[in-house]
């Protein structure tokens, strides 16, 4: 029996030839869960890529963790913005990153 299904294979052999084409990848994960919504395999399709991680639904998540999971990120080399698509809370800080 073959436990990962044929759609997310497709996906993720589409986004192997669509990352090559861009200059920067965006991941939205789940405040409340962020280790249990980060899919391992985007980090090693992106590897050489610069990464921003959203941690979105931010006001609904323990504050605390959320910033424990933004630092470990941030520490990763990696931006990790706390956002939230409810409030609004930080969605203009993703356009003032700068990448050189």
């Amino acid at each position: 029996v073959q436990w990962y299904p044929g759609h997310m294979a497709k996906a993720l052999r589409e986004m192997e030839e669509k990352v090559k084409l861009v200059d920067l990848v965006m991941v939205l994960l789940d405040a409340r869960i962020p280790y249990s919504s980060r899919n391992p395999m985007i980090s090693s399709l992106c590897a050489n890529k610069p990464v921003i991680i959203l941690l979105n639904k931010a006001s609904l998540a323990d504050p605390e963790i959320t910033g424990y999971w933004a630092n470990k990120y941030t520490n990763e080399n990696t931006v990790c913005i706390e956002t939230d698509c409810i409030t609004g809370k930080g969605i203009e800080k993703v356009t003032k990153i700068k990448y050189y």
